[in-house]
């Protein structure tokens, strides 16, 4: 027999899978704070390949002129700035990503609590036309209800 109300839900259940839920469900299987703290470590991570790949392409477009002036150059200097400069853009970055991913993963489990409440209404249904059929769950399966022996 063909449940209407089973149908329909089911139908929302498989768009919210096939949509939404893809980028949704595999947040589920980490806590928030472990979420976060892996998107940021990667962010910090490729901000500092970004920053190592652009210092070496500003110095070798500069190259010529720091080696032509190395002699008046205070490296030290050079070298602070260029730490501070990494510094920041690094402390900007994980900033940002810290409340992105942040967003992301409050408002996945919002899609999820909707999902996972959809998915126990569905359960009640089932569990509702099996006690209506005459059927009881056991440990080995499925066993249908012998109305003559009341087991």
């Amino acid at each position: 027999m063909i449940d209407p109300k089973r149908i329909t839900l089911m139908t929302k259940l498989a768009a919210y899978e096939s949509g939404e839920g893809k980028k949704t469900l595999p947040i589920q299987r980490y806590f928030k704070e472990d979420y976060i703290v892996m998107h940021v470590i990667g962010t910090a991570f490729t901000t500092t390949l970004a920053y190592v790949i652009l210092l070496f392409m500003w110095l070798g477009y500069q190259f010529e002129e720091l080696m032509e002036n190395i002699h008046r150059t205070n490296l030290l200097h050079l070298g602070g700035a260029v730490l501070l400069i990494y510094v920041v853009v690094l402390a900007f970055f994980v900033a940002v990503s810290y409340f992105v991913y942040r967003a992301k993963y409050n408002a996945a489990q919002k899609g999820l609590k909707a999902y996972l409440e959809n998915l126990k209404k569905l359960d009640e249904l089932y569990k509702d036309d099996k006690t209506k059929a005459g059927y009881t769950a056991s440990i080995g399966g499925v066993v249908k209800y012998d109305e003559y022996s009341g087991t």
